[in-house]
């Protein structure tokens, strides 16, 4: 697991600027962001699911902010795919739209859909709603210094790089600044490209 201090001794070989502690934090940090924010990894989707108090009904509403660093959504479904042994005729995924497009082409509410109006998740099914499964993109913990996400180890040059590049912006080393938006763009590109399918070509 890649530190913060790790992190931040790269960012001080190139900068040579160690007195910038927590200019440098900040750049840290943001780069390590800005890294999960570039695309939808698979290595940030969270599971879990949560049981409704009134299981009979169709139609449920699920506040996001009780999930941890919430991002954006993978998927939502009434069903576990780890422990449900067949397909049930019950099974639904849901198709996650925008508010503005619930209606059909004949002007019906669909069915199978979920929405979201700021933090309140909306969710309409044919069958009764129970239990919702759900995957989602989370955010990574830039507050964990022993561990600053998968990024940092498999990639820790797009955070250097990145951190490297705003510290030089900081400082008015704009020559430096945009050598290191270069190779930083390089590094990100390199990230997107290994990472965004489970399965290799």
């Amino acid at each position: 697991m890649t530190t913060l201090a790790a992190l931040l001794a790269d960012v001080y070989s190139i900068t040579n600027r160690p007195d910038l502690t927590a200019e440098s934090t900040v750049a840290v940090k943001a780069a390590v962001l800005k890294a999960h924010q570039s695309d939808f990894f698979p290595r940030d989707i969270i599971t879990g699911s949560f049981t409704f108090a009134s299981p009979s009904l169709n139609v449920q509403a699920f506040t996001v902010s009780t999930l941890t660093r919430w991002r954006a959504w993978s998927y939502l479904q009434n069903f576990s795919p780890t422990s449900t042994p067949n397909q049930p005729s019950d099974a639904r995924l849901f198709d996650i739209l925008t508010p503005n497009n619930l209606f059909d082409e004949y002007n019906i509410l669909k069915a199978d859909m979920a929405w979201q109006v700021g933090m309140t998740l909306n969710l309409r099914s044919a069958v009764a709603l129970p239990v919702l499964y759900y995957g989602f993109y989370q955010n990574q913990n830039i507050t964990d210094i022993n561990d600053m996400g998968w990024i940092s180890d498999s990639h820790p040059y797009a955070i250097v790089f990145e951190a490297a590049r705003v510290v030089f912006k900081m400082i008015g080393w704009d020559a430096e600044a945009a050598e290191y938006n270069k190779l930083s763009a390089e590094q990100f590109l390199e990230l997107r490209l290994s990472n965004v399918l489970t399965v290799g070509m």
